[in-house]
């Protein structure tokens, strides 16, 4: 391997890296405005309702623990997609079953995905309860 192809992958490798903190940083920003909004509809953040609004660290931890586990379950969620997928080819008798496969696999990872993980992860790292976040 030539010392331009090493370069090559050192410098992607960091602008990975460098991108990654930028979004896990807008989104914590987001997460704290999130906050801060609910803070201000409960009546501001001395009510007994209010939630602490995270610290920048912390609140740029809870979207990485969530990037992290969202990707770990659409991972396993494509796996099951991919058997359902091809265990309703191999029944097909006239019925595309596929696509309805697909559609609901789909449906599932975004429940999953989307909405149980971060509540699940805010619920965890974060001052608020379950049932506050969901």
């Amino acid at each position: 391997m030539n010392d331009e192809v090493v370069v090559l992958y050192l410098v992607s490798i960091v602008a990975i890296g460098v991108l990654l903190a930028f979004l896990l940083l807008i989104d914590a920003i987001l997460l704290r405005a999130a906050v801060a909004l609910y803070n201000k509809m409960a009546g501001g953040a001395s009510s007994p309702s209010s939630v602490p609004e995270p610290a920048i660290g912390k609140a740029m931890g809870i979207v990485f623990v969530t990037y992290l586990v969202q990707v770990i379950a659409g991972f396993l969620i494509g796996l099951v997609m991919v058997a359902g997928t091809a265990a309703a080819q191999a029944l097909e008798r006239g019925v595309s079953l596929g696509v309805g496969v697909a559609a609901v696999g789909m449906f599932i990872s975004y429940l999953v995905r989307g909405v149980l993980i971060m509540a699940g992860v805010l619920s965890a790292m974060g001052p608020a309860s379950f049932s506050w976040v969901v």
